[in-house]
């Protein structure tokens, strides 16, 4: 923005990168839109210096919030069912779980689970696993390539210097097991709270292209329906509503005659 004045060009700039990185957008699309109106873009290293700076404040400002969030549902929980507990006892609580890949695919290289309080929604706490390493993958293959006696030496002092950002071993598909697995081991020690059940009563949600997988535990039964092809339904699918109603008054009668033969 050469006609602002420093600090104007400054503001205009941050705001613009901002825009950019919340419709997912980089410099290479930016630059090509600039162009194509005849208006002057951003370089790549000034880009991606706002860029750090704006995620390195929210990694702040959510890192703060997120801190808050266990304490606030355990107030909740305590309040809501009137419990009488001490400050270090610990409760139990019902919970949901939701976890994505960065990309979408099942051979991305991080992935997120999310631990969510069934009682007033909220995030409780979340793990990322990560297969990926940029340093690894730019310094690291450099050295390898360029010294190979000196990778390991290197590939060590990396993991010890705690800059290496993969904590995950195995298949990009396990990512979500491992993930369950840490934020179900720290629950009593962080939080104070113990993860007892998946939900009150339905477990579940709906998934792109009309698939969807739902569980009652009040009944206990429960309903999977998966698409091999892509459609525009997100949720209610009319095939997949048909269907589970159909399996629900099935089970109902299946249930009511079981319960009638106990009867006898």
């Amino acid at each position: 923005m050469p006609h602002l004045p420093a600090n104007e060009r400054l503001v205009t700039n941050e705001a613009t990168v901002v825009a950019l990185l919340l419709a997912g957008m980089g410099p290479f699309y930016f630059n090509n839109f600039c162009e194509y109106l005849d208006m002057p873009g951003l370089h790549q290293k000034t880009f991606n210096e706002i860029a750090k700076r704006f995620y390195s404040r929210n990694e702040i400002l959510a890192n703060k919030f997120l801190l808050k969030l266990p304490l606030f549902v355990r107030r909740e929980h305590i309040h809501q069912y009137h419990l009488y507990v001490n400050n270090n006892d610990i409760i139990d609580i019902s919970v949901s779980f939701y976890s994505s890949w960065l990309k979408k695919s099942h051979k991305s290289l991080i992935r997120i689970g999310c631990v969510i309080d069934v009682l007033t929604g909220l995030i409780i706490d979340g793990h990322v696993c990560s297969l990926h390493c940029r340093t690894c993958a730019k310094s690291g293959e450099f050295v390898r390539r360029e010294t190979p006696q000196r990778y390991r030496r290197w590939r060590e002092e990396h993991i010890a210097s705690s800059e290496c950002t993969i904590n995950f071993e195995g298949s990009p598909s396990m990512m979500e097991v491992k993930a369950v697995e840490v934020l179900w081991n720290r629950s009593v020690e962080c939080h104070e709270m113990r993860y007892t059940r998946m939900g009150h009563q339905h477990v579940g949600h709906s998934g792109l292209s009309g698939n969807y997988g739902w569980a009652d535990t009040t009944i206990g039964a429960g309903f999977a329906y998966l698409t091999n092809h892509l459609t525009m339904y997100l949720q209610d699918d009319p095939r997949q509503v048909s269907l589970r109603q159909a399996f629900l008054e099935c089970f109902s009668k299946y249930k009511s005659t079981k319960s009638q033969e106990r009867e006898e």
